[in-house]
């Protein structure tokens, strides 16, 4: 989808922001989590994750202002610039959520020390993977990279779906059970919205935020 409105001038620039807000992602995930598993809550940690989050906010604004003023003098208007206004968004919206990992530090978890911190820490590190690939294949704008990227996370989302469930209806301890929920919310929000992000390459606009509806969707407890 994006493969015809990057061939429109005044669209590079904000593909070229969103390569930034994602690497920002990373780069927060990276201090969030390794707070989480076992690095605890620290003034450096907190200030280094809320110096990406702004990074983010600046990059995000700085999008939708040249986006805004490219809609302004198109001959098409505004048509052109949504779909980069929506993977604007998801790449924001990654990085609120990985922003929240932190929280499980700073709130006195440390997922290190869980039952199960091996299948834990290897979501952990599948997810880091996921977030540089995303950029890579957004980059790339390939549409056979892109579809197998979106595949994969679909089964991923749904994993991340039942450990969600599994963790909240489990007979764990409160702080086991909250941190684990907490944790594998977070991992699959940052997914579906990577998922989102890299889809917009090949999916039309109009149904980009169907595929987001249907993850929050399946966030209701039963």
């Amino acid at each position: 989808m994006l493969s015809f409105f990057r061939r429109q001038e005044g669209l590079e620039e904000a593909e070229v922001l969103v390569l930034e807000m994602l690497a920002e992602v990373g780069a927060i995930y990276e201090a969030a989590t390794d707070a989480a598993f076992g690095g605890g809550k620290s003034k450096a940690t907190r200030r280094e994750v809320q110096t990406g989050d702004d990074r983010v906010e600046a990059l995000r604004r700085d999008a939708i202002r040249r986006l805004t003023i490219h809609g302004s003098v198109s001959p098409t208007g505004f048509s052109d610039t949504l779909p980069y206004l929506l993977v604007v968004r998801d790449a924001e919206r990654a990085s609120d959520y990985a922003k929240n990992i932190y929280d499980l530090a700073k709130y006195g978890f440390d997922l290190s020390e869980m039952p199960g911190s091996e299948q834990l820490d290897a979501d952990r590190a599948v997810v880091k993977d996921l977030i540089e690939r995303a950029r890579a294949a957004f980059e790339d704008d390939d549409e056979d990279t892109a579809r197998a990227f979106v595949a994969e996370t679909d089964e991923l989302t749904d994993r991340f779906d039942k450990s969600v469930r599994d963790a909240a209806t489990s007979s764990s301890s409160g702080p086991e059970a909250v941190s684990k929920a907490l944790f594998y919310r977070y991992l699959k929000r940052i997914v579906a919205h990577l998922a989102a992000l890299v889809s917009s390459l090949y999916v039309p606009v109009e149904l980009i935020d169907d595929q987001l509806d249907e993850i929050e969707d399946s966030d209701e407890i039963d």
